[in-house]
């Protein structure tokens, strides 16, 4: 069974090859997630959202949603859902959008200068960063299924770059770009809401430093690392892309988590 899943891995990287080669070659900076029961791969591009096959053929696309067109920045996020829709963060514009299975606009949540987005497969939900009650801060915000708010983190930098969910450890880990940390958070909804993570470290979080303006994070949980991997890309003042990874996802003494990794 194992064998079996690495060989459906790879021939779904190698079918979705095509389509990822002409978005790195293209001059546009893109947004893109893979909804891998389906093998179909989301686009965002500067002012469309298109639905590919994995021969890279379109399969829907859409350029407005409730008569106001996409403006989707380098800032801007997409992420896939379970049923084969997507949330789309629509930076300038200030909202949510999120699209069927069609590519068919069905929801808009306007939020304050959104940025990071990452969908909660597990539990249900997005999570955002938005505009922090306090000057120059952020906050990281969840959305149910209707848009409506669930959980509010505060105490974040000016600047969140990336979220991401482990639901096997109900960890959210936050590249806090502004901080130049990396904040893992762990507990349910109803435990998370109103915590605040402005101390270095608390009951349920840890501040992990020595991430030079982290630009994003990523959960894996697979055959070659069953405990979890987190990987770190940073942007050093040399422009210079250097990956960073933690197995076993985490440090020691972190909340809720064994007195080494």
């Amino acid at each position: 069974m194992r064998h079996r899943s690495r060989v459906r891995w790879w021939r779904r990287a190698i079918a979705l090859w095509p389509v990822l080669l002409v978005l790195r070659s293209s001059s546009v900076q893109a947004q893109h997630d893979v909804h891998a029961p389906s093998e179909r791969l989301w686009v965002a591009t500067d002012q469309e959202v298109s639905l590919r096959a994995s021969d890279g053929a379109v399969a829907a696309r859409t350029r407005a949603a409730f008569g106001r067109p996409f403006a989707i920045s380098s800032v801007g996020a997409l992420a896939a859902t379970a049923d084969g829709g997507a949330w789309l963060l629509d930076a300038q514009n200030e909202r949510l959008v999120r699209l069927s299975s069609g590519a068919a606009p069905t929801l808009e949540v306007e939020q304050p200068s959104p940025l990071a987005l990452a969908v909660d497969a597990a539990r249900g939900g997005v999570w955002i960063s938005v505009a922090g009650g306090a000057p120059a801060s952020r906050d990281v915000v969840k959305l149910d299924e209707r848009g409506e708010e669930r959980v509010r983190l505060t105490g974040f930098s000016s600047l969140v770059s990336s979220i991401a969910v482990d639901p096997a450890a109900q960890a959210l880990w936050v590249a806090d770009y502004g901080a130049d940390q990396i904040v893992r958070v762990v507990g349910t909804d109803e435990a998370l809401d109103g915590y605040d993570v402005t101390a270095r470290r608390g009951p349920r979080h840890v501040r992990i430093d020595g991430f030079e303006q982290p630009r994003s994070v990523s959960v894996s949980r697979s055959w070659s690392c069953p405990a979890g991997c987190v990987a770190f890309t940073t942007v050093p003042s040399d422009a210079v892309l250097n990956h960073a990874w933690m197995v076993g996802a985490v440090p020691a003494g972190s909340p809720g988590t064994p007195s080494q990794t």
